[in-house]
């Protein structure tokens, strides 16, 4: 368990090489989370399993299985994009089959993005819902960060391999409250202290001259609730 909330906690932690220095989209606002371009989120995604390296074999590869069902469900149309994508991709795969052999993990099983797509093995089933949590506590931070949830529910998850599979669903109560339902935590609400930069939300001449205000600016707190 211990594992799994190293790797949930580092699932992103790459996002502050480009939230450090925030861009500009194609019509010169800022660039919201959906719009982030190949170049930026390779960088991104690279960090984020970076950091988890060495830290923790198993968070290490909770963290390469996000970034690599992110970079299959990516939207890409460019030829070069698609390039570096696969070429990403494939540096993943060889990175969680080191990483399944470091953990006694099987390696003879066919894979559907990193794990068995019907897995009999005990590990197996572990890893799977590991990763189903993972991806779960992501859209619920997204619920609670954006100003309208992005996904109304979660993909299924178990609170062990043979339990009842559940997806979690999501509802904006007011503009710092999202409300989950079935409630997986221990405790009746969650919050959270999220540091930010308010700038003005209008176009901008160039990315120098954002990032100029947006370093200007004061850190400020943002307070978020997660509640049954």
């Amino acid at each position: 368990m211990e594992s799994t909330i190293l790797g949930t906690t580092l699932h992103d932690c790459g996002w502050p090489l480009h939230d450090l220095a925030p861009t500009l989209n194609n019509n010169g606002l800022p660039r919201d989370v959906f719009e982030t371009p190949r170049g930026i989120a390779l960088r991104v995604w690279t960090v984020s399993v970076n950091q988890a390296a060495g830290r923790d074999a198993y968070a290490e590869l909770l963290v390469s299985l996000h970034v690599l069902f992110l970079s299959i469900h990516a939207t890409i149309s460019d030829p070069v994009d698609r390039f570096e994508i696969n070429k990403f991709q494939h540096q993943q795969v060889e990175l969680q089959e080191k990483l399944r052999r470091r953990l006694r993990l099987r390696t003879d099983l066919p894979l559907k993005l990193g794990m068995a797509d019907d897995p009999s093995d005990n590990q197996e089933q572990w890893l799977r819902l590991n990763f189903r949590l993972l991806q779960a506590l992501d859209l619920i931070s997204l619920a609670m960060c954006c100003t309208q949830p992005p996904f109304s529910k979660t993909r299924e998850v178990w609170d062990r391999p043979d339990g009842i599979p559940v997806s979690l669903t999501m509802n904006r109560v007011d503009e710092r409250t999202v409300r989950v339902s079935p409630w997986p935590f221990d405790q009746p609400f969650i919050e959270l202290e999220v540091p930010y930069r308010a700038v003005e939300a209008r176009q901008y001449e160039d990315e120098e001259a954002f990032q100029q205000e947006f370093a200007a600016v004061p850190i400020e707190k943002l307070n978020l609730k997660a509640t049954i």
